[in-house]
């Protein structure tokens, strides 16, 4: 072969590499957002809200007003958000007359029942017409294992069941180990069904065992994915198949949590110690699903260092918070960072975007997030 050729091939190599590597570029778009508000005149403070959306579309926002029996609910229409019903809860969950029935909070699965959680107790199917309880269920069951919700709690419509977190309680505090089931759903006709995937050793095995363990999970249709703070690791059961696969998905922002020598960490240094990793450490906060989109939005927050360039040392208010998109089949299809204060910790997913809301200064503030991306 000439000395001619010889170029001739080595040049369209090159060009074919350059191609490929282009593609690949291509395939990771830049993400940006856009945040709309609306405002209601909610005078009382509330002590929980959530987003609840029909078959038919149709969106809604409740909340619980504190020291009142009833749920306000507001529905969306064309001229915006416009208050249409009272659902009458039981005199117990007013939170003035029964401390140990203080609901964190509140899951409408649809408009004549909601589930009402209250921290380490127990949860309850509610009839808000009545305003009447269909059935309790205790946290700690009989068999020495806790049934406990993760995020907001989860009401899966298609299998009538919400999505738990299984753990063994016989020793406390509890000792997370890869013998152990990791997750369960409860339904009013089937009760506890256990899910025969456990915790992965990865995730067992680091000095955040607790924080690590607490699983951020997507409990949609027969699927439930299950994902964690520190780990970029994801587990996706099947349910009709019986089936568990691993993912392992990072992002352009993940850093592992960095090795320490934890021997040297005595109970009175521990608060601090904590404060310190979860603060200048990488860690992923929510994990939702849209299925109107097909897409799965992994929230995280950055790293950070100790001090900042001036010698200072750097608080949660430096911290910057992101989040990767990810396809119905798992393909990341990019990443990004929010401004500051863009950032929520709790999203509802609707046909619309995704919807937030909190009060300030006397007013309502629901925010709509929705992404743009090609």
């Amino acid at each position: 072969m000439s000395k001619y050729k010889k170029i001739r091939i080595y040049t369209l190599s090159v060009l074919l590499c350059s191609v490929v590597l282009y593609d690949c570029k291509s395939d990771k778009p830049d993400i940006s957002y856009t945040i709309t508000s609306d405002t209601l005149d909610i005078i009382p403070p509330f002590s929980g809200y959530g987003f609840y959306e029909s078959d038919r579309d149709s969106i809604y926002f409740y909340c619980k007003p504190k020291a009142c029996d009833s749920l306000w609910l507001y529905v969306l229409t064309d001229s915006g958000w416009t208050f249409c019903d009272k659902l009458k809860i039981p005199e117990i969950y007013a939170d003035t007359v029964d401390a140990d029935c203080e609901v964190s909070r509140w899951d409408l699965i649809n408009k004549d029942t909601v589930i009402a959680y209250v921290d380490f107790k127990h949860f309850s199917f509610l009839d808000v017409k009545s305003g009447s309880v269909i059935k309790s269920i205790p946290v700690i069951a009989d068999t020495a294992y806790d049934v406990r919700c993760f995020n907001h709690m989860q009401w899966n419509r298609h299998r009538q069941s919400m999505g738990l977190m299984y753990f063994n309680s016989r020793t406390i505090p509890v000792k997370y180990n890869g013998d152990m089931e990791m997750m369960a759903e409860y339904s009013l006709k089937h009760g506890t069904r256990v899910f025969p995937f456990k915790y992965p050793y990865e995730i067992t095995d680091t000095y955040l065992v607790n924080f690590s363990c607490e699983p951020l999970v997507v409990f949609y249709g027969d699927t439930m994915v299950v994902a964690f703070q520190t780990s970029p690791m994801m587990l996706c059961y099947d349910i009709k198949n019986k089936t568990t696969d691993s993912l392992y998905i990072k992002n352009k922002y993940y850093k592992a949590l960095p090795k320490i020598d934890t021997t040297r960490i005595s109970k009175v240094s521990a608060p601090n110690f904590m404060y310190e990793i979860l603060l200048t450490s990488f860690y992923y906060t929510t994990f939702i699903y849209d299925h109107h989109k097909e897409m799965y939005y992994r929230f995280f927050a950055k790293d950070l260092p100790l001090k900042d360039r001036e010698g200072l040392l750097t608080t949660w208010d430096d911290k910057e918070y992101g989040l990767t998109l990810i396809d119905k089949h798992f393909n990341v299809v990019g990443d990004m960072i929010f401004k500051h204060n863009d950032y929520k910790a709790v999203y509802y997913p609707t046909h619309k975007g995704l919807y937030h809301a909190e009060q300030y200064k006397g007013k309502t503030i629901l925010s709509l997030l929705n992404f743009n991306y090609q």
